[in-house]
C-alpha cells in the first residue's frame, strides 16, 4: 500500500514543483480523504482485497487522478496490484456464495441492449470474479489490469 501512495505523493510534489515557484519546504503533502482505502471480500473462502481509490487531494491542484469518469483505483490482493479507472469498486455475492467485484465506470462505456450509447452520468458496471483456485480475477475483457503501472 505504501508504494502505491508513494507514487501519488511523488506525482503531487512534482506537479507542485513544475507549476509553482515555491519553497519545497512549504509542501504539505498529499491529503487522503477518509474512505480512500478500504477492504472488500473477494473470495468465497473469505479472501479480502484492499482498495485504494485515488481521490487524493494535491494541495493547490485538487484531485489530479480523478475526472468525470471516476478515479484511478487499485485492488490489491497480496502482492498483486489490479488497476482500473472508474468509481468506487465494491463486492457482492450470488446465492451460491460466489463473490464478485463490481467495477462502476462512466456510462459512456456501456450501451443498452437496443444499441443506445450510455452517457457519462448513467450507471454502468463491469464485473470481476475472484477464482479461489487460480488466485486471480476473471472477467469478460481486460478492463482490470494486473501489475501494469498507471504512472511512468
Amino acid at each position: 500500500m505504501e508504494s502505491i501512495l508513494a507514487v501519488y505523493e511523488a506525482e503531487c510534489a512534482a506537479e507542485l514543483d513544475r507549476q509553482m515557484d515555491s519553497d519545497p519546504s512549504e509542501y504539505v503533502g498529499l491529503v487522503a480523504p477518509s474512505g480512500s482505502v478500504w477492504d472488500i471480500e473477494i473470495g468465497s473462502d473469505g479472501q479480502t482485497a484492499t482498495v485504494v481509490h485515488a481521490n487524493f487531494d494535491c494541495p493547490g491542484f485538487g484531485t489530479l487522478w480523478c475526472g468525470s469518469g471516476g478515479c484511478d483505483n487499485h485492488i490489491v490482493v497480496g502482492e498483486a496490484d489490479y488497476t482500473y479507472f472508474g468509481y468506487r469498486p465494491f463486492s457482492t455475492s450470488d446465492l451460491d456464495g460466489r463473490r464478485f467485484v463490481i467495477l462502476p465506470v462512466q456510462g459512456g462505456a456501456c450501451s443498452s441492449t437496443g444499441g443506445a450509447r450510455g452517457y457519462t452520468a448513467a450507471p454502468c458496471f463491469r464485473v470481476a470474479y475472484w477464482d479461489d483456485k487460480s488466485r486471480e480475477f476473471w472477467m469478460d475483457s481486460d478492463h482490470l489490469t494486473k501489475g501494469t503501472p498507471l504512472h511512468d
